[in-house]
């Protein structure tokens, strides 16, 4: 697909096999060895990290999460914490923006270029995300 694509973002739901086996139903390392070859293609690559309070939201795993991408793929590949509060989750959504928050801090104080909170209106570190968004 690197061959064929400008551009290709990809959901990192967190940073722990429990997480992707529980949650996700699936394993983690085919997801981080996918973010390595696109990022080794030299394809645009971004990866978003859906952030669910309760669920991958702990210090302990959003720091290994920014570790890795750090010393895997580097300071500069776009890093979205959002989350659609629209759906399954409303009960969750007084807690959203703080933790948006606290995962943009990570980020940026571990020394990420372009870290982003996602559909948080007046952040410095906002991306909206939006359907039928503009090509490349």
């Amino acid at each position: 697909m690197c061959k064929v694509l400008d551009a290709i973002k990809i959901d990192l739901k967190g940073y722990s096999e429990d997480f992707y086996r529980t949650a996700c139903g699936v394993e983690l390392k085919p997801v981080l060895r996918s973010i390595k070859q696109v990022a080794k293609s030299r394809v645009h690559l971004e990866i978003v990290n859906l952030v669910v309070p309760t669920l991958n939201d702990s210090d302990k795993m959003l720091q290994a999460l920014i570790n890795w991408i750090l010393g895997e793929v580097g300071p500069d590949v776009p890093f979205t914490s959002p989350l659609s509060s629209r759906y399954q989750l409303l009960n969750l959504l007084p807690r959203l923006l703080p933790l948006w928050k606290r995962a943009y801090n990570m980020a940026m104080n571990k020394g990420m270029h372009y870290p982003y909170v996602g559909n948080v209106p007046g952040h410095p570190g906002i991306t909206l995300i939006v359907r039928n968004a503009k090509r490349l």
